[in-house]
């Protein structure tokens, strides 16, 4: 059974896809330490908090529609051509709210910048990567949904590692003005290059065989997915509200970068599970059975990577940043408490995604928003970037117990529907 499975796998690109994303993760890592070891702390906690900003903008911006995309697009009762007509309908509705959002954000820096800084410049840099970064996320959750993951995990790769020569030698030659310049660049041709691996089919109307629910799963969508990127980045959005110390919110955001790339792990994973927990929803028990199994190993895999990021961490600390970002590996402890408790209902989370249950996802995570801005708000006002350190554990701890009740009731409420009443057994 374990080589059929493991044939399966390589079959489908599963274990390709999983190895690429490992290694794309690694290359953005190393891009990440690069640009820290280049720019002095405070420029650096400058680009971190305009990529806080620009991940919830990248939510409002995509509209929804990577939650139906994703979703049909893994339908097996729709054909080759409909799926790629909702792709190109997603692309122009995500389009059109992107373009909007990116000017009402210039306008925005500028009154909150009204003279030329080095701030406003960084965030009038990664504001304009917006349509871009739309259409590169579509396109790759599309792929996602069609289970291309070859042809994922070897444009993600190649285009990961047009980032880093871009990215390192824009910041290393130009400074911050050069890293801000060459991430625009690098997400134009990101997008353009993905958008050629998988042309959209695009027309003047909508299509007719337009699902019923396709609106209300990108509106449900929306609204959940925004909840929880500002609660994700409620910690650098408050610390640069509450006017921190940008050296130590330096210090901080490159914790930030080893917890990115330890939940690079569980975004593979999920990224897998999605669309094969959709598979999955006529046969509750094999579903349950792999939640159960996708789970325990997740959770296993999440202690071995916090364990060793926290090595590598004192480790860089000691032999490649020096006296520069002095607290990150002691902030990087409590930081690994929140990953390690998000590897264990991660996979569920995907699950609830893969079955199409939006709405709850959405309760969840305005429920973990609001406590994320009630917890760290205090605490960074009374310990500054420590305060924002453990909050997010805080919040861990809450939307552990959130999403598995919601898991438990989720798949009682699947198997109900398809366990055959007495009478129907005898009839058949």
């Amino acid at each position: 059974m374990i080589r059929s499975s493991a044939k399966f796998a390589l079959q489908r690109g599963y274990v390709q896809f999983f190895f690429s994303n490992i290694a794309q993760q690694g290359i953005a890592f190393l891009t990440v330490l690069a640009i820290a070891k280049i720019l002095p702390e405070a420029e650096f906690a400058h680009v971190r908090i305009a990529q806080a900003y620009l991940a919830v903008l990248l939510i409002v911006g995509a509209a929804g529609v990577t939650a139906p995309i994703l979703r049909y697009s893994a339908d097996q009762g729709l054909g080759p051509l409909e799926k790629q007509r909702l792709f190109g309908h997603g692309l122009k509705i995500a389009m059109t709210a992107s373009m909007l959002l990116m000017i009402a954000t210039f306008a925005a820096i500028a009154l909150r910048f009204p003279s030329a800084s080095t701030e406003r410049m960084v965030f009038l840099g990664y504001a304009a990567q917006l349509p871009a970064l739309v259409a590169l996320s579509i396109s790759l959750v599309y792929l996602q949904g069609l289970q291309q993951f070859k042809q994922l995990a070897l444009s993600q790769f190649a285009l990961k590692l047009i980032a880093l020569l871009g990215l390192v030698g824009g910041a290393y030659f130009f400074g911050l003005p050069g890293l801000v310049g060459a991430a625009l660049a690098v997400a134009v041709f990101s997008a353009l290059a993905m958008l050629m691996v998988a042309p959209p089919a695009l027309a003047r109307t909508r299509p007719s065989f337009l699902p019923t629910d396709f609106n209300s799963l990108a509106r449900y969508s929306v609204i959940g997915m925004l909840l929880s990127a500002l609660g994700q980045s409620s910690d650098l959005i408050l610390l640069d509200a509450l006017s921190v110390d940008k050296n130590a919110i330096g210090s901080y955001s490159l914790a930030t970068v080893f917890l990115v790339a330890a939940s690079a792990l569980v975004g593979t994973a999920q990224s897998v599970a999605t669309p094969a927990f959709t598979a999955l929803m006529q046969n509750p028990a094999l579903f349950r059975r792999r939640l159960r199994i996708w789970s325990f190993g997740m959770f296993a895999a999440g202690i071995v990577a916090a364990g060793g990021l926290l090595a590598a961490a004192w480790i860089l600390k000691l032999w490649f940043f020096g006296a520069r970002y002095a607290e990150f590996p002691a902030l990087l402890s409590l930081l690994m408490i929140k990953f390690t408790l998000w590897s264990t209902y991660a996979i569920g989370g995907a699950a609830l995604v893969g079955i199409g249950a939006i709405k709850k996802g959405s309760y969840i995570a305005a429920i973990t928003t609001v406590l994320a801005f009630a917890a760290s708000y205090p605490l960074i006002k009374a310990f500054g970037v420590w305060g924002a350190a453990s909050a997010q554990v805080v919040v861990a701890v809450a939307t552990f117990f959130l999403v598995w009740w919601v898991i438990r009731s989720e798949l009682q409420l699947l198997e109900s529907r398809h366990t055959p009443t007495p009478n129907q057994g005898a009839v058949e």
